[in-house]
């Protein structure tokens, strides 16, 4: 799917999430988080429907697995694009599988 397919689809509500245009409860994050026990920075990947992840557990990418939090971004970033390809239809009964 093209970006600008995927533009007809979904708006970016901010650097880290998309609201689609299908159906406005439905979401695709990649939320940025740090881990003050681990001293590093988490994206947590997931879909949503009324601000509740489908499924309950993110995807994760760390400084720690992908070296540089840049490095981190690209490949979070990388996944809710996989996410962003999905009909809506999948996405409300979205699982990892679908994509991996």
């Amino acid at each position: 799917m093209t970006q600008k397919s995927l533009l007809k689809r979904w708006i970016q509500k901010d650097s880290e999430t998309w609201q689609s245009l299908e159906d406005e409860n439905i979401r695709v994050h990649a939320n940025e988080e740090y881990d003050e026990e681990n001293n590093e920075v988490i994206f947590l990947v997931y879909p949503s429907h009324k601000y509740r992840g489908i499924p309950n557990s993110p995807s994760t990418f760390s400084t720690c697995n992908w070296g540089t939090e840049i490095e981190a971004q690209k490949y979070a970033t990388k996944e809710a694009e996989k996410i962003l390809q999905l009909p809506i239809e999948k996405i409300r009964k979205f699982e990892w599988s679908m994509i991996k």
